[in-house]
């Protein structure tokens, strides 16, 4: 399905590349273009940032998450979008592993040296021989070898624990991550019961330096810098386990950019490769060249030591986003409560800037204009119909969150039997019923007590004492 919302903010050569991507994988083309855009916008962070003020600067890191129905071929939009990550990855590991071996070698031959008492002239023409045989720079000084001990750096992270996150970013000395979560249910259930490494997540939202809140012999005390852009997926049935209340209240909420299809999809989208269209796969090849090519333009390099270029904002465009600004707040006002309109703009103010820097430099690339570092009028106006969009998806995702009948979807009987309850019962009431109805145990009649109150269903009233949440049926 071709999405001429987000198409408009984009080169007509990005849009065919998108296209082409979402019509291999049968896939609803915003899913491709905010996983693209995000793998686009992480190449980036390494390269660029743009300064407010002296203590108020973005850089492009996006967090996507495409809510979509089982079948809806997830993993192929990921496998595509990442595709350039995972040469850039192999790449960077390959060089590590050939580090490590000098490494290693030059361990080997200083302990032998020690051990043996060698001849230091034959131990430096041995290390000489690896270094030309591993290509990797090795420092002797007279007689006593030293070499640093490799780092491994890793820009691609999957399914990463809080913890693995942490210790990723501690390794990488300032250089971004991106982290793929290919159904980010199972992290943030994790996090349930884990109150600082929520604090943690909220934390990263950000690029600052970071100080570990928990004792952790494995982490260090600090972090230089954090920037993580993070793509996921996950199905509407989940979202209430990821997006309990208080990720709402805390913002949680309001940090992704959602794609949300509101069909179940019952038909299944699995691509068949032995089905594919010769013309069409040829297409998707020279679309994806044209992807890698766009990436790699944009991060030559992962392993140099990050340099960042500031994309500057005039005064003038400084007056013009908050035109922007003021316009998408005026386009919301009407739709949602005031306090909720606060924070929903107070989240995406930020993606206005990130949103510019991205398509400056995708436009810049396509119309040889790559000289000019100065933010336009234009992009901010570009950014403003991205931001529009996953602000209406946004408020989606809020809706139905918010709507208990919603957790209903995968379990009607749940409604059916709260229909026959009265409106105020007791505990020993909805046991007896349930058992007596379902025919099971009592464990089992308390372990549904309990899934109702964490779905919203029911509500303590006292001790013992039970009634029904107001339900809106749809």
């Amino acid at each position: 399905m071709f999405n001429n919302e987000l198409s408009m903010a984009l080169p007509g050569s990005l849009n065919e590349i998108n296209r082409r991507f979402a019509e291999m994988l049968n896939v609803n083309e915003a899913v491709v273009i905010s996983q693209t855009l995000t793998v686009l916008g992480w190449s980036l962070c390494n390269r660029y940032e743009s300064t407010i003020t002296s203590t108020w600067y973005y850089r492009p890191n996006l967090w996507c998450m495409s809510v979509l129905p089982s079948g809806a071929n997830k993993s192929g939009s990921l496998d595509t979008a990442f595709k350039p990550l995972e040469s850039l990855n192999a790449e960077v590991y390959s060089k590590y592993l050939k580090q490590k071996e000098a490494w290693e070698a030059v361990q080997k031959a200083e302990r032998q040296k020690s051990r043996k008492q060698k001849d230091p002239e034959s131990v430096t023409k041995s290390i000489e021989e690896i270094d030309r045989a591993l290509n990797y720079k090795l420092y002797n000084a007279g007689h006593n070898i030293t070499v640093d001990k490799p780092v491994k750096y890793e820009c691609y992270l999957e399914n990463m624990t809080m913890q693995g996150m942490l210790r990723s970013l501690m390794n990488n000395e300032g250089r971004a991550a991106i982290i793929r979560y290919d159904e980010i249910a199972g992290f943030y259930t994790s996090l349930n019961n884990s109150g600082s490494d929520e604090t943690d997540l909220n934390k990263l939202y950000d690029y600052s330096s970071y100080k570990k809140t928990r004792q952790d012999s494995t982490l260090d005390a600090f972090i230089r810098e954090k920037t993580v852009s993070l793509i996921s997926t996950t199905q509407k049935k989940f979202l209430f386990d990821i997006f309990k209340q208080m990720r709402i209240d805390n913002g949680n909420l309001f940090r992704f950019l959602f794609v949300f299809e509101s069909s179940d999809g019952d038909d299944k989208r699995f691509v068949n490769p032995f089905n594919i269209n010769i013309g069409k796969k040829t297409a998707f090849e020279d679309a994806m060249r044209d992807y890698m090519e766009l990436f790699n333009h944009f991060l030559p390099s992962y392993e140099s030591t990050p340099s960042r270029i500031n994309l500057q904002i005039t005064d003038e465009v400084m007056i013009h986003l908050a035109i922007v600004r003021d316009e998408i707040t005026q386009y919301y006002a009407d739709k949602c409560e005031s306090g909720l309109l606060a924070s929903i703009i107070a989240k995406f103010d930020g993606y206005l800037v990130k949103f510019a820097i991205i398509l400056n430099r995708i436009w810049a690339y396509y119309e040889n204009t790559e000289d000019d570092i100065t933010l336009k009028d234009v992009d901010f106006d570009r950014a403003s119909v991205l931001v529009k969009y996953y602000l209406d998806n946004t408020l989606k995702v809020l809706e139905y969150v918010s709507n208990p009948a919603n957790r209903l979807v995968d379990n009607p009987k749940e409604l059916d039997f709260i229909a026959e309850m009265p409106d105020n019962f007791s505990t020993s009431a909805f046991i007896d019923k349930y058992i007596v109805k379902y025919n099971c145990g009592k464990r089992t009649a308390e372990k549904y007590l309990s899934t109702l109150k964490n779905k919203g269903l029911i509500r303590k009233n006292k001790q013992g004492e039970y009634y029904k949440a107001t339900i809106e049926q749809k």
